[in-house]
């Protein structure tokens, strides 16, 4: 492959990570702090398309851990993130703005090729969990705790958190360095993924900075 110093994805190509010669659906579910900060990064390593999927818009509250705008405040995120991979990377998303639930989760998930689990309960998550078990899709699930604890787990070792003891799912201690890490270990289990069939699972903890392989389950 020619690599051109002009190209927006320069890096990328260079390092031999060519994401944008993959076309496929990556399907990014929950647009908030995790999962539009790694739409975003995606779309400026390469990936051509994804498919963003979240009911919520934006608050200002969002600012600080989110990409979005304050000019983005009240509008729908899946739309307002769609808008913003194509201008910084020509990445076209569509974005689909229902809530998932157990009844059209396998409607809003099929077709896609990847499926990323980032979002805030336990019971959207679980209805992504059957789905893509289902429909026999690959599933990597993103979060973290209130104690600066995160993992990158792909869904044949996942266990869904219970979370019925929490009211708000809003309310937790989250800053963008844990952000920051979560993102980037998230995005380069992707990609090594798309580019060699690895499934890596992973714990990030702020506290001492550490990124840590699980064994496999």
């Amino acid at each position: 492959m020619r690599i051109s110093a002009t190209s927006p994805f320069f890096h990328e190509q260079r390092a031999g990570r060519n994401l944008s010669e993959r076309k496929l659906t990556i399907c990014i579910v929950g647009c908030g702090a995790i999962g539009a900060n790694l739409a975003e990064t995606l779309a400026r390593m390469g990936l051509p398309q994804m498919r963003l999927i979240d009911c919520d818009r934006v608050e200002t509250r969002n600012l600080s851990t989110q990409p979005f705008w304050r000019s983005d405040v009240g509008q729908l995120k899946a739309r307002a993130l769609a808008r913003l991979v194509y201008r910084a990377a020509q990445c076209r998303a569509e974005a689909i703005t229902e809530r998932l639930t157990k009844a059209n989760a396998a409607k809003l998930l099929k077709g896609s090729d990847l499926v990323v689990d980032c979002l805030d309960n336990s019971a959207s998550r679980r209805a992504v969990q059957i789905a893509v078990r289902e429909l026999k899709i690959p599933c990597l699930h993103v979060g973290f705790s209130g104690d600066s604890y995160g993992e990158v787990i792909w869904d044949e070792c996942y266990k869904v958190p219970d979370d019925s003891h929490i009211f708000d799912p809003c309310d937790y201690a989250f800053t963008r360095p844990l952000m920051h890490l979560l993102v980037g270990v998230a995005a380069e289990t992707i990609v090594r993924f798309l580019l060699q069939g690895e499934r890596l699972n992973w714990t990030v903890t702020l506290s001492d900075l550490k990124i840590l392989p699980l064994p496999k389950c």
